[in-house]
């Protein structure tokens, strides 16, 4: 008959294969569930399916050349609706009308009458300004008399 100091090795020797398996196991899913090993496998997951889905786009476009163009001026137009918006209504509620030469040198005109006057030179332009100016003349006053003029 089998001893019952082997049925309870045996039994131990199951229990700590069984505890061994099991911490090993919990080990696995700790690592697993880590945050950072979870935010490398969704990285690379997405690259796998972005990769995918441009190869997929790509070939696509190249069987439909058409109607990628088409997606493409959609998806264009959608994003810059708002400027071609803008331009729209500017375009239809502008006045284009062209103003005459007469129109145009009264407006410069007026521009030029209501802008401030230039701020005052610095000291050297008003130097060389006094410079370029034509000396005057001055003339000379007779000497009173009896001041030494000369003569007896």
């Amino acid at each position: 008959m089998i001893d019952r100091k082997q049925v309870l090795d045996r039994a131990e020797r199951r229990a700590h294969a069984a505890r061994e398996r099991l911490t090993s196991r919990l080990v696995e899913i700790q690592q697993r569930l880590d945050p950072q090993t979870l935010m490398i496998e969704a990285g690379r997951e997405l690259r796998q399916r972005a990769g995918e889905w441009v190869n997929d786009s790509v070939d696509a476009a190249r069987r439909n050349p058409a109607a990628a163009f088409a997606t493409g001026a959609t998806a264009l137009a959608w994003l810059l609706r708002k400027p071609i918006a803008r331009w729209i209504i500017r375009f239809f509620t502008e006045d284009r009308t062209v103003p005459s030469a007469e129109a145009l040198t009264a407006q410069a005109i007026s521009a030029a009458a209501n802008r401030p006057p230039a701020p005052s030179s610095s000291r050297s332009e008003q130097h060389d300004d006094e410079l370029q100016r034509k000396p005057t003349r001055r003339r000379r006053r007779p000497a009173p008399e009896g001041q030494g003029g000369g003569g007896a």
